[in-house]
């Protein structure tokens, strides 16, 4: 009898053990499907990611998005994949998927640059959507001057050799290219800039001791 009562013991044991045990795996699987989905988008497999049985209806559409712009660059496509991007990636707000596609972004860019499509590059961020921001702040300070320079330069070509003759003041609210191609003040003897965390500001030094401050481009306060 206390054989069999040992037994009942033991049997009762082990069973609740491999309730716990199945309990824990169910569990793990749950928080591996996840991890599984994120570790996917972050080596850039959305295509797998959109296989899983746990892509939920707000997440699907973001990597069907993301698809589509990975396979502009995949296939080399870098100057489209860098367009694309501006454009679409305000339709993307999971952390995972954003994080990746900027990375491919930043490299796209990147590319382009070293291998010498700079007008590319410049025509590219030249526009109201451009995602500037979305660049390492190496890069961003390249394509910032390279946008600017590449905007000069056409003005320049519109507008002709800078004269000042019969050409009005610099004005409030005039873009440095329109003070330098517009006005009887034209191009500056010194700039003197400064860059901070939210602007970029410029001093432009004349003769005369006339100056004209400009904060992201744009004409703030004259003095003379």
């Amino acid at each position: 009898m206390r054989l069999f009562l040992s037994l009942i013991c033991l049997v009762s044991i082990l069973t609740g053990c491999g309730s716990d045990v199945s309990g824990t795996k169910s569990s793990n699987r749950n928080n591996g499907d996840s991890t599984t989905i994120d570790n996917l988008i972050d080596n850039n497999e959305y295509a797998k990611a959109l296989e899983n049985e746990n892509v939920d209806s707000e997440l699907k559409p973001q990597l069907e998005e993301a698809q589509k712009l990975y396979e502009y660059y995949e296939s080399g496509k870098h100057k489209a994949y860098m367009g694309m991007y501006q454009i679409n990636i305000e339709k993307i707000d999971n952390p995972h998927i954003k994080g990746s596609l900027n990375l491919l972004f930043n490299d796209s860019v990147d590319y382009l640059l070293k291998n010498g499509d700079k007008s590319a590059v410049a025509t590219g961020f030249g526009v109201p959507h451009a995602k500037i921001s979305d660049l390492n702040p190496d890069l961003q300070k390249k394509v910032t001057d390279l946008v600017i320079a590449d905007k000069e330069k056409w003005y320049a070509i519109q507008k002709g050799t800078p004269s000042q003759e019969n050409k009005p003041k610099p004005a409030i609210g005039m873009t440095s290219m329109e003070v330098k191609y517009d006005t009887s003040w034209g191009k500056p003897i010194d700039i003197n800039k400064t860059t901070s965390a939210n602007s970029v500001t410029e001093q432009w030094v004349y003769d005369g001791y006339k100056y004209l401050y400009f904060e992201d481009g744009v004409l703030t306060t004259i003095q003379e």
